[in-house]
């Protein structure tokens, strides 16, 4: 089976003032290309609007819907590839590494797709797998306006895997959503 992954960068970022969130700073590189390099070796599509600069080496999927949702991005994926496994981060998830799809990939085997949770039992739907098998749910939950990406693994096959058993940090699954937010880690850094 033939595997990807898939970066999403089509938001419109309003909680960051408007702005292309892959193209945020962290230690002297975007977020984009921090990506990028974590999953070298892979095949890397990004998800975006048209308009969006296409000067990276991967594969661009341009958004067929005026409104973007995750959920869009990742059946665009699915028709627009040959992907049967497509692991999904979001572009403002810097912190995430290969070494997370790695370890959710050993535990895929039958399932149709792995997400993992923390401590609370909360689910992170980006960096998560999803494979061709649940693009039927993907198109009855657009069918249904149903968005909710979490949804998905509760209506499939799908495994939920702990962060812990993994050896997983939370940290790998941060969000960067507002400025408030990329001061702190940039601050960090």
């Amino acid at each position: 089976m033939k595997r990807g992954v898939l970066i999403l960068a089509g938001g419109k970022g309003s909680r960051m003032g408007n702005c292309q969130k892959g193209e945020l700073l962290y230690n002297g590189s975007t977020f984009l290309d921090i990506l990028m390099e974590s999953f070298l070796g892979e095949n890397i599509y990004i998800a975006t609007k048209k308009d969006y600069l296409a000067d990276k080496e991967a594969n661009y999927l341009y958004d067929c819907e005026e409104e973007f949702t995750p959920l869009e991005a990742i059946i665009n994926g699915f028709e627009k590839s040959d992907i049967d496994i497509f692991f999904v981060v979001a572009c403002d998830m810097p912190f995430m590494k290969k070494d997370v799809f790695l370890k959710m990939l050993e535990s895929l085997k039958d399932f149709d797709g792995a997400v993992c949770y923390d401590e609370q039992n909360f689910l992170y739907p980006l960096g998560a797998i999803y494979t061709r098998k649940l693009l039927p749910q993907l198109l009855k939950q657009r069918l249904e306006k149903n968005y909710r990406l979490k949804d998905i693994f509760f209506n499939t096959n799908s495994i939920k895997l702990s962060m812990e058993s993994l050896n997983i940090e939370e940290e790998r699954f941060i969000n960067i959503n507002t400025p408030q937010e990329y001061e702190r880690y940039v601050k960090r850094g």
